[in-house]
């Protein structure tokens, strides 16, 4: 049974949490890939964990529908084919954070298998390989915000086989929480916004319930075919964004209104209590002049958000005469898209000719059909913006994605990328809202120009070589182009301390360097030799500072939004955990600093390792399952902090006392021979 790492937000525990991932499928074998991740990913786990559970939990995880039906919940996902970077989304109900970490590389399960095609009354054989051709993924969880009733009644009545209650659409909608309002508030800031989400979710329904019942007052049993108008669930994410939020509906402009309602949403839309609770305790207030603090209330609740936009793979899967692709057909719902193609090059009219002949011309608007700069080179759109138009598209490829076939589109492009877009009117008073700036803190924490090149010319009289001195250069560019980020540089506090002391040590070994070169007696062979092996022992530390600092570095950037193309590639998780590490560093930071006599001088870096997991001063090491397993790492927070330190037994009794107590430390009673305490 899951156990969260800390206590939710929401009133009632959820013993269930949401795995999301989103997944380009390999080219020519997009059918067997998504059998391969139903069978051999998801399926697979499910049957092989109910190994662990007493023989009368054996259909844990099902539930019984009205049809006297039972219905696998756990890790049996939902499926979209989303447009954009990605072509397919699985949303799965587990039990299991540690099943997020699981690396998603489905197998075929067989191999050399042979598929015969005829064509023009010629037979082609091919062989179907056993691995699959490039893909790529990304996968997030987190705490769900939903109750475990909300859902258990959601994902039942969604895997089922009810095509009534499935919405057409899914918006899976990730969003970065201002760090100006969630610095100085932490969880009352993530509940509130949570709140927020769900009132703007229920007016929207509430406003679609009254138009039908104005439209048809005879009719209000069938208001709503689907149940809801926008179905959500909430995810309190590991990642770099703070909530994913995933929206079902039917129709896609009531997902508009709700993201746009979102994305321009201020502090002061919050209940007027919470809101001048929010705006008194943020890091903005603390950092404002007195005249601009007038302006925190016009602030956005939220800094940045990603949204991914798809519809039920059901609508691809199922026969054309299905009830549920028919009725979709037949609605018509409206989807503005364009689409982008990476055409390899001299393949651009055998692209025109297939997919036009095979889609019908009069489907494309004539003139949006061109050449574009960028990383696609071809655009084409719909002459009726209706997403039954994506729909023939998405069925067409999955047709014809076999190696086997001679219409496989994959045969003239290297990628297709499907743009959605919404419009939407600027409302009154827009325009004049007010906009803060913490661009000069933010500066203020940065390594100025003159600490770099200080800190180059001492490694160069300490005869430092190139490359080294280039990575340390390095580090203090990526950490200030991290700490200046207005959207992540919550996560790059973490390496604030690691820095000034990196800076410390350079200067100190320089000065220690000085003192050594000024002797009055001339060098003797033995001098040199032993300056030579202190180079040496210098640059060894400089080496493990440096992998310290690249570790932490890339796995705090991996996926964030500014690398919406690069994928897991992390060789030690699957999932991003920037929140993760960044709550146990402020964690070991508090806790650390009750032994040192000077404040938040130590600040080491928590970082994941497999193999070396012993702690020293400049990083705490666990490994990725540990950061799931609050119980273990708070039951060794304390001997990982004292790894590389010697105490002495007597005089380290009155902090021990202290710290039972839970009484203000005095640093007088520790050890005054450690002259780094």
């Amino acid at each position: 049974m899951m156990k969260p790492p800390y206590e939710m937000l929401h009133e009632e525990q959820s013993q269930y949490s949401v795995q999301i991932v989103l997944a380009t499928m390999p080219q020519k074998q997009e059918d067997y890939f998504d059998k391969s991740v139903k069978k051999n990913y998801f399926e697979k786990y499910r049957r092989e964990s109910l190994k662990y559970y007493n023989t009368h939990n054996e259909e844990y995880g099902t539930i019984t529908n009205n049809n006297g039906r039972k219905v696998k919940l756990l890790y049996n996902p939902l499926r979209y084919y989303i447009f954009g970077n990605y072509d397919i989304a699985y949303i799965s109900l587990i039990d299991n954070l540690k099943f997020a970490q699981r690396l998603f590389e489905p197998q075929l399960g067989q191999k050399n298998v042979k598929k015969t095609s005829q064509t023009l009354g010629q037979k082609k054989t091919r062989n179907i390989t056993e691995s699959f051709s490039p893909h790529s993924f990304q996968s997030f969880t987190g705490l769900s915000l939903n109750t475990t009733e909300e859902l258990t009644d959601f994902f039942s009545s969604h895997v089922g086989k009810k095509p009534e209650s499935r919405p057409y659409f899914l918006a899976v909608c990730n969003l970065k929480l201002n760090n100006g309002f969630l610095i100085g508030n932490g969880s009352i800031y993530l509940k509130s916004t949570n709140d927020f989400i769900r009132d703007k979710v229920r007016e929207i329904n509430e406003k679609k319930k009254t138009v039908e019942i104005a439209k048809s007052p005879d009719k209000q049993d069938h208001l709503v075919v689907e149940g809801k108008a926008i179905q959500f669930l909430i995810l309190q994410s590991f990642s770099w964004f703070e909530i994913s939020l995933m929206l079902f509906a039917s129709d896609t402009g009531l997902i508009s209104e709700l993201l746009t309602t979102i994305r321009k949403s201020k502090v002061d839309d919050l209940p007027e209590k919470l809101a001048f609770q929010i705006k008194e305790n943020s890091l903005c207030n603390g950092l404002l002049e007195q005249r601009d603090k007038a302006k925190l209330g016009q602030a956005n609740i939220f800094a940045d958000s990603q949204s991914h936009i798809g519809l039920h793979a059901d609508l691809a899967d199922l026969p054309e005469n299905n009830s549920f692709v028919k009725r979709f057909m037949a609605s018509e719902p409206v989807l503005n898209t364009r689409i982008e193609c990476q055409v390899k090059p001299g393949h651009l009219p055998m692209l025109e000719t297939l997919i036009f002949s095979s889609l019908n011309q009069n489907h494309f608007e004539e003139k949006i059909r061109s050449m574009i700069i960028g990383k696609s080179d071809y655009q084409f759109s719909w002459e009726k913006q209706f997403a039954s138009n994506n729909l023939r598209l998405i069925r067409y490829i999955l047709k014809n994605g076999q190696n086997n076939s001679d219409e496989n589109i994959f045969d003239h492009v290297r990628k297709i990328k499907t743009k959605v877009i919404f419009e939407r009117d600027t409302e009154e008073g827009e325009h004049r809202r007010e906009v803060l700036h913490l661009d000069q803190f933010l500066e203020r924490l940065s390594v100025t120009t003159k600490e770099a090149i200080d800190a180059n010319g001492q490694l160069k009289e300490l005869k430092v070589s190139r490359q080294i001195r280039s990575k340390v250069l390095k580090i203090f560019s990526n950490y200030n182009n991290g700490i200046q980020d207005i959207i992540l540089f919550n996560y790059f506090l973490d390496f604030k301390i690691f820095i000034e002391e990196l800076i410390k040590m350079i200067a100190k070994e320089k000065q220690a360097w000085d003192g050594y070169v000024r002797m009055d007696h001339p060098l003797s062979d033995a001098d040199i030799e032993q300056e030579a092996v202190a180079v040496r022992a210098f640059e060894e530390r400089l080496l493990r500072l440096i992998s310290i600092f690249e570790e932490g570095f890339a796995i705090r950037m991996l996926n964030c939004y500014q690398f919406e193309d690069i994928t897991d590639f992390d060789l030690d998780f699957n999932s991003s955990i920037q929140q993760l590490l960044s709550s146990y560093s402020a964690l070991i930071a508090e806790i650390g600093n009750l032994f040192y006599k000077e404040k938040y001088k130590y600040g080491p870096v928590v970082q994941l390792n497999l193999q070396d997991t012993v702690a020293n001063y400049n990083s705490i090491n666990y490994y990725i399952h540990h950061l799931t397993s609050p119980e273990f790492v708070y039951a060794t927070i304390i001997k990982e902090i004292l790894n590389f330190n010697r105490f002495d037994t007597d005089k380290y009794l009155p902090l021990q006392k202290a710290y039972r107590e839970c009484k203000p430390l005095s640093f007088t009673l520790l050890p005054s021979k450690h002259n780094n305490l």
